[in-house]
C-alpha cells in the first residue's frame, strides 16, 4: 500500500504555512498538471477551482512516489506528474509521468 500525504502547496492556516517547510530529507514531492493546458490538477486530473487550493503530494520512497504516478496516469491519460526530492523545485524532476 502506498504512503502518501496530499497537502496543499500553500496553507496560510497551517504552521508551517509553505509544504517545502513540511518535507523532510529522503522524502520525494509529486505535482500533477494537465498535460494540454499546463494547469495545476490533483492525482485524478481535476483541475482545482481555486489555484491558491493546489495540492502536492508526499511520498516517503521514491519507489512509492513512481508507483503511485504511474497508476494515476493509467486512469487519467491527461495527467503529467512530475517527482522531486526535499529540494523540490529548485532542480529538475527526478522522473516525469505521462500517458
Amino acid at each position: 500500500m502506498c504512503m502518501v500525504e496530499a497537502v496543499r502547496i500553500h496553507d496560510p492556516q497551517r504552521h508551517p504555512a509553505s509544504w517545502t517547510d513540511i518535507i523532510k530529507p529522503g522524502q520525494f514531492v509529486a505535482f500533477a498538471k494537465d498535460v494540454d493546458s499546463g494547469a495545476a490538477c490533483d492525482a485524478d486530473g481535476r483541475p482545482f477551482d481555486d489555484p491558491a487550493r493546489a495540492i502536492c503530494m508526499i511520498f516517503p520512497s521514491l519507489p512509492e512516489a513512481s508507483a503511485f504516478c504511474e497508476s494515476a496516469v493509467a486512469r487519467s491519460p491527461s495527467l503529467q506528474l512530475e517527482v522531486f526530492d526535499a529540494a523540490g523545485r529548485a532542480r529538475s524532476p527526478l522522473l516525469t509521468f505521462v500517458h
